[in-house]
């Protein structure tokens, strides 16, 4: 597969942000458990570096309602990393869900905003350069 020129800068760049971002909220040194984020960061730059081809057909060909299909795909993919999370966690604890509905849908609430962001803060670098 070639790298298209603009994809690979992006999602390393996207990858070496978040990863400060995780560094910085981490325990330091941070706990073995860092690398399971550090997976996480890197399966959703290798998702960034997949979507930015079609982000940049889109805004070259000015499809409409581009920018809500944009934020819906972030803030699916921010759902799914949530969901994913909450489940390894819930695994890894050995424990149920917790009865409190208040902290998981928060916490699912918090990553699908997340998700949209970044998916509008790429189209920007994209439609931007």
């Amino acid at each position: 597969m070639r790298l298209s020129r603009p994809a690979w800068p992006l999602a390393a760049g996207f990858f070496l942000v978040w990863l400060c971002v995780l560094y910085l909220g981490a325990d330091h040194p941070p706990p073995l458990g860092f690398a399971w984020l550090v997976l996480l960061d890197l399966v959703a730059a290798l998702l960034v570096y997949r979507r930015v081809p079609t982000y940049v057909d889109w805004h070259a060909a000015r499809w409409p309602h581009r920018g809500l299909r944009v934020l819906c795909d972030g803030a699916l993919i921010g759902l799914v990393f949530g969901t994913a999370t909450l489940l390894l966690s819930v695994a890894r604890l050995g424990r149920a869900l917790p009865l409190d509905w208040e902290p998981v849908f928060t916490w699912l609430l918090v990553l699908t905003l997340v998700g949209a962001a970044n998916s509008a803060l790429l189209y920007a670098f994209i439609a931007g350069g």
